[in-house]
């Protein structure tokens, strides 16, 4: 009987009369097949891709690792001084847990830390995030301030700046040596971007600035360095600010005429004599640079339309 057969599942093999369920399902079948892609054949030519190393649990890549070797002087510095935060930070925990009697543990389950952290953290062998910082200092009662406090001004110059400087070393007369990026060490930490010494000279210190951005500032680094300056080498130093000629700028020193006055009293025609070779250098001065197409010149007067009269 073909309908018994068919109820038990042992239907004759008729290809014209398949029960509807098997259909369905040897479609589905056919079309999950269809989907499946067959894995590409390696190209003859090309080389297999060396297998990465294995890399510990604990282990982090080079660019998070906090012991990389910083080349630059600008990196050497940073290092120095997160090292530096990074011990302060660490005596600072320490001391006020132990002050307040509490337990490494106890302490971690407070601020929500493990123990491994804040352990890491009072040895100093672990840069803890801001968060945890705030979580610690919550629990211990003490507050956390992250600022960034000026300085001696920025380690990073632009080429309008190397232009500058350029232009000023063409100008200078045979008995003036130049000594450039003279970095400070004592007193304050900074880096000069010229000095000039030439014989029965004062030492001149020399910025050259593309923009006035903080006129108060760049004034007080420029007199900070110049005093460091001067105890470093046990001579005189005088200032020479040697600044990029621009519509903002001249307006700048049109508006605080009085203020540059003050700061730089000696006329730009005499400072430019006086490094061309012409006369003795007189005291602290401004002079004016034009700078076209990465080209820079040092101009002998001020610009025109300049109140202050240099």
């Amino acid at each position: 009987d073909r309908s018994a057969a068919a109820r038990l599942g042992n239907a004759p093999r008729d290809r014209g009369h398949r029960p509807a369920r098997f259909v369905r399902r040897t479609e589905r079948r056919v079309g999950r097949q269809s989907h499946v892609k067959a894995a590409p054949k390696p190209h003859p030519n090309r080389a297999k891709a060396a297998p990465k190393p294995h890399q510990s649990r604990g282990s982090q890549p080079a660019f998070m690792s906090r012991t990389a070797t910083a080349r630059t002087t600008i990196e050497r510095a940073g290092s120095a001084r997160a090292r530096s935060i990074r011990q302060a930070i660490s005596a600072d925990v320490q001391r006020a847990r132990e002050d307040s009697g509490l337990s490494l543990r106890r302490l971690a389950r407070a601020a929500g830390v493990s123990a491994s952290t804040l352990h890491a953290l009072e040895r100093g062998t672990q840069d803890p995030s801001t968060e945890v910082l705030a979580r610690i200092g919550a629990a211990l009662g003490m507050d956390l301030s992250v600022r960034l406090y000026p300085g001696t001004g920025p380690l990073i110059r632009d080429h309008i700046q190397a232009a500058m400087i350029e232009a000023l070393l063409s100008l200078l007369d045979e008995r003036w040596r130049p000594s450039p990026e003279v970095t400070l060490h004592r007193s304050v930490r900074g880096v000069i971007d010229l000095v000039l010494d030439a014989p029965e000279e004062p030492l001149v210190a020399c910025e050259a600035q593309s923009e006035l951005r903080r006129l108060e500032q760049q004034l007080r680094w420029s007199q900070v360095k110049a005093d460091a300056l001067s105890q470093a080498r046990g001579r005189p130093v005088s200032r020479l600010l040697l600044l990029r000629s621009t519509r903002r700028t001249r307006a700048i020193v049109g508006e605080f005429s009085d203020t540059i006055r003050a700061a730089f009293p000696t006329p730009a025609a005499d400072a430019h004599g006086a490094l061309a070779g012409t006369s003795r250098w007189s005291g602290d001065a401004l002079l004016w640079c034009d700078v076209r197409q990465g080209e820079g010149r040092v101009l002998a007067s001020s610009p025109r339309g300049i109140a202050v009269k240099r």
